[in-house]
């Protein structure tokens, strides 16, 4: 079966977010069939925001912010990666992080400045655009996790997504093991961010905590491609991050680190 992607409203922050992010990935992807993925889910978002009457993207001063924002985070996110297949955990490892956070605010803040300066003072701007099926149940899973965590639904209500996933007529993935493995992971990431701040602001993250950040998000990373994969979504996000191998005392099934025995 080959699923269409679905209709979703994303704020014009988010869109503008997305097209730098998928113009340095078309810059800096090695995979020629990933670049092709890559375009075309960036000529889709061209085409949304064309038809919500906004100025051209690339027009607008904060694309050219996120898209150096986008390009250092790729090298930073590939240098994560390399130190694991190195085992190379030394002072300059922690930096990394310090790093990826702080750029991670500076993208957060761009966004924001986005959708303020394209509202009208009540309310964010919204674009109608269409998005990949790992994407779309990736928000489920996140919502299900924001509503869990904080005890409320939000905007992008977890069972309204879920709700429009059925009525096109895609399998009810939620109870399988891909979607499971989906929310494990963002609630872990969940997790392992808030320790990370924590230790950001403190004397410092342990390694092992840094080292978190990089398994349980490319565990997600995998569980989307997965599911993409399997209902066949002509759209997706594609990464090519750094190989490595799993680390002695990672748990990847708990997505958590083996509690090392007492001496």
């Amino acid at each position: 079966m080959t699923a269409c992607p679905l209709p979703y409203f994303a704020s014009v922050g988010a869109v503008l977010d997305r097209l730098a992010l998928l113009d340095v990935k078309r810059e800096l992807l090695h995979d020629e069939h990933h670049r092709r993925i890559a375009a075309v889910e960036a000529a889709g978002l061209d085409a949304a925001w064309a038809a919500a009457g906004f100025r051209p993207p690339r027009t607008v001063p904060a694309y050219a912010l996120l898209g150096s924002v986008h390009r250092r985070l790729w090298h930073l996110e590939n240098a994560t990666r390399t130190a694991e297949r190195r085992g190379a955990f030394g002072p300059k490892f922690r930096h990394l992080f310090a790093d990826i956070q702080r750029l991670n605010a500076d993208r957060a803040g761009h966004r924001r400045a986005v959708d303020t300066s394209f509202g009208d003072g009540s309310e964010t701007a919204l674009v109608e655009v269409v998005v990949g099926l790992d994407i779309y149940a990736d928000q489920i899973a996140i919502q299900r996790v924001r509503q869990q965590r904080l005890g409320a639904p939000t905007s992008a209500d977890a069972d309204m997504l879920s709700e429009i996933w059925l009525a096109y007529r895609l399998p009810d993935i939620f109870a399988g093991d891909a979607f499971r493995r989906l929310h494990l992971a963002n609630d872990r990431l969940w997790t392992v961010k808030a320790e990370l701040d924590a230790g950001l602001a403190g004397r410092g993250p342990s390694i092992n905590t840094c080292r978190s950040l990089y398994l349980v998000n490319d565990a997600r990373c995998r569980a989307k491609k997965f599911i993409a994969l399997a209902l066949e979504s002509p759209v997706r996000d594609v990464k090519e991050y750094a190989p490595y191998p799993l680390p002695t005392g990672w748990d990847d099934g708990t997505l958590s680190w083996r509690p090392v025995p007492p001496i």
